[in-house]
């Protein structure tokens, strides 16, 4: 193409010709090709010219070409001059996530420890879970090992939620499970495994699920994941009796409790049968979770 061989001053005018065209796919890629070459020739100049383009989409994309290439021999560099923008925070949004993009998966620590810097709460948060996402996905082992020892809250749970939903990731979850269980921070490791941990276990293999709930039964901060559990199979399992057997594995008391009530709830919400509901909650003793599945199973009694 002319614009791979083209100089420095004809760069100008070929972009004005580019964004004089009909076609808006011949105008990006044709812009993405203009910016590679201008970049290669004189990229402060190239960065000036972003500040021509009146298209939003088009200056986003000539931006994210220059960055490109330009973190290819200096990613840092490229980081702090896109963090210093300052004029259009739409563009510094969009820039950060094609440095991401493109970075965050082979330096998943360097680029956190970038984004961690970033002085708007809401960029920051973003950053870091667009890190959190790509390095779970490509790294979900690492990404475990790295966060179970990182300080950053909001990248230790969003790589911990990520990676527990990687499927063939080759993670234990029983074996992870009790490694979350030793983090310091007790509302964090309790939500960690009541909303997103032993969710993924039950539904991947809920035998083990349970088998490793009854084998922690002494523990009493698993209540809640208890209480998750039996909302689980609760729906899942064909046979109350089966329910029933299960709940019995655990001795009397809150996480007994809470699974039961939640199992009963939820076979009656999900169309079950009101009097095995009632029969589940024979297991459970007096306490607000019996409460709020007993009026669940009122409820569901009286509808047609």
């Amino acid at each position: 193409m002319v614009i791979e061989k083209a100089d420095i001053g004809e760069l100008p005018g070929l972009l004005q010709v580019i964004l004089g065209s009909r076609y808006p796919d011949v105008r990006r890629r044709a812009v993405e090709v203009l910016f590679m070459r201008w970049t290669e020739l004189d990229r402060d100049d190239a960065l000036a010219a972003v500040k021509t383009i009146t298209s939003p989409q088009l200056k986003a994309t000539a931006l994210s070409r220059i960055l490109y290439e330009w973190a290819k021999t200096d990613a840092a560099a490229a980081w702090n001059w896109v963090t210093a923008m300052e004029d259009d925070p739409v563009l510094q949004e969009t820039a950060i996530e094609s440095l991401l993009a493109n970075g965050a998966e082979k330096d998943p620590l360097g680029y956190a420890s970038w984004a961690a810097q970033i002085e708007d709460p809401f960029l920051r948060y973003k950053a870091l879970d667009q890190i959190a996402s790509a390095w779970g996905r490509a790294d979900p082992k690492g990404a475990f090992t790295a966060a179970l020892e990182m300080n950053d809250p909001v990248l230790r749970k969003r790589l911990l939620v990520t990676v527990c939903y990687q499927d063939k990731s080759g993670i234990d979850r029983a074996q992870a499970m009790d490694l979350i269980l030793q983090m310091p921070n007790k509302a964090e490791r309790i939500e960690l495994m009541s909303d997103n941990w032993i969710r993924a276990f039950a539904s991947d293999k809920p035998d083990e699920a349970l088998r490793w709930l009854v084998s922690h039964a002494d523990n009493p901060d698993l209540q809640k994941v208890g209480g998750t559990l039996g909302g689980i199979l609760g729906e899942q399992v064909k046979t109350v009796g089966e329910l029933r057997a299960m709940a019995l594995q655990m001795p009397a008391g809150p996480l007994r409790d809470a699974f039961s009530a939640q199992a009963a709830w939820m076979r009656a919400a999900s169309g079950g049968s009101v009097q095995e509901a009632r029969e589940l909650l024979t297991l459970c003793g007096p306490c607000i979770e019996r409460e709020f599945a007993l009026g669940v199973i009122e409820e569901s009694a009286t509808k047609p």
